[in-house]
């Protein structure tokens, strides 16, 4: 699947906790996935992940994109096996590059080599593959460094989103809150018997467009709701913090 049409129709919504992996394949570093990555990602708890641990589709392209998608963070290895820097690597790289915040990818490798002009501006950290312990700290820490920059970056579009809320909005907020499960609506409604007047259902609409809710339907139960997006209960959170 060509990558622009996949991230149209799968835009993203709720992150995992998986940190995708991108690296080589080759037998040689199978230690480097078992005995630095691995540990190093699941010291944060979280989830390491490649393509070759499980097919989702019968294109490995298509299960590329997913990951990077869906995935917490991105690792990229885009160290020389045999002298020469992996192609698929790069490409998921720059895969990742053009869908992911910059502070959501972080590149790592084992050579002293300059990386290629295009990525020079890029950082790539530097690991010994025969210095696990250090490695595996390592990964660890720019794998952190990177969650608590994105925390930043989140509290402050979280402040300036509630900023933009209008009182129908924040009426609604308030209202469903507390709905975990989401706002169920039977399918033979519609919004407008639900919402009463036309600033609620412009205000879901807002939300919407925000990234606050998501509308899903259900075919078995012959409805939809919605619910709760992760960056909308963080805006709940700082709109009516707990105590």
């Amino acid at each position: 699947m060509y990558p622009k049409i996949y991230f149209e129709l799968f835009r993203q919504s709720d992150l995992t906790n998986e940190v995708f992996v991108a690296m080589s394949f080759d037998p040689s570093q199978v230690r480097v996935w078992s005995e630095i990555f691995c540990p190093a990602i699941r010291h944060l708890d979280l989830e390491p992940y490649r393509v070759d641990q499980m097919r989702i589709s019968d294109s490995i392209l298509t299960d590329i994109l997913a990951a990077i998608r869906r995935a917490r963070l991105i690792l990229c290895d885009i160290s020389k096996i045999g002298g020469v820097r992996n192609g698929n690597v790069m490409y998921e790289l720059g895969l990742a590059h053009a869908v992911r915040l910059p502070q959501e990818v972080i590149i790592v490798k084992s050579d002293h080599d300059i990386p290629l002009f295009d990525i020079e501006e890029k950082r790539a950290h530097e690991y010994n593959q025969n210095d696990i312990d250090r490695s595996v700290s390592l990964i660890s820490d720019l794998l952190r460094e990177a969650q608590n920059r994105i925390e930043r970056e989140r509290a402050e579009i979280v402040r300036k989103t509630s900023a933009e809320l209008d009182d129908s909005c924040l009426r609604i907020i308030d209202q469903f809150r507390d709905s975990s499960e989401g706002w169920h609506i039977p399918y033979d409604q519609t919004m407008e018997s639900v919402l009463a007047n036309m600033h609620s259902r412009f205000a879901v609409r807002r939300l919407l467009e925000f990234g606050v809710i998501r509308c899903d339907y259900s075919s078995d139960r012959r409805e939809y709701a919605y619910h709760w997006t992760e960056f909308g209960q963080a805006l709940i959170r700082y709109l009516q913090p707990s105590g």
